[in-house]
């Protein structure tokens, strides 16, 4: 059962990192865009 845990907590990890990435570039694009809408 421990190999399974480890298993998952290293899967969860490289998950929790690639979120990470995503949500960056997402508030990026969110803030880009919130600009030209404040524009409008």
């Amino acid at each position: 059962m421990k190999s399974v845990e480890e298993y998952y907590r290293n899967i969860g990890w490289e998950m929790y990192r690639m979120y990470n990435k995503i949500i960056d570039k997402q508030n990026v694009f969110i803030e880009y865009n919130y600009g030209d809408i404040e524009v409008n």
